[in-house]
């Protein structure tokens, strides 16, 4: 899968990385699309689209990641999204990881049933995600 990291302390990676930037015509925080980009959503998008079965660890191309779905974010998304991908740690990272996806589920207007085929196993209650908002 994916996994994306917003970096404020110039880290040096050692695997493969991939430097995005936000184009003009699109609003919001490099979190919060690092937070999209790390949902069970996307992945689930990613895996379904590119991978072959038959590698381990396959490839991502710069073209995979191109053609990934990014919706628009409103401001109050962003906001949210931010904070919470600023909030992340060792200790709540599982309850923030749910809230993310839960957020990203709903920006991508997904039903219950739909959310329940990307993540079987998710804690998200039926009633919980149809009375948000």
């Amino acid at each position: 899968t994916i996994q994306c990291v917003y970096d404020e302390n110039s880290f040096i990676v050692l695997n493969t990385i991939y430097c995005i930037t936000l184009k003009h015509n699109y609003y919001g925080s490099l979190e919060a699309y690092t937070a999209i980009l790390n949902s069970k959503l996307v992945a689930f998008w990613f895996f379904k689209t590119f991978c072959n079965t038959d590698k381990l660890f396959p490839y991502i191309r710069v073209s995979q990641l191109e053609s990934i779905p990014i919706t628009k974010l409103d401001k109050e998304l962003d906001l949210e999204l931010k904070k919470l991908v600023s909030n992340i740690n060792n200790k709540t990272s599982n309850l923030i990881i749910t809230k993310i996806d839960f957020l990203v589920y709903h920006l991508y207007g997904l039903t219950y049933d739909e959310v329940l085929i990307i993540d079987p196993e998710t804690p998200i209650t039926r009633e919980e995600y149809e009375n948000y908002k």
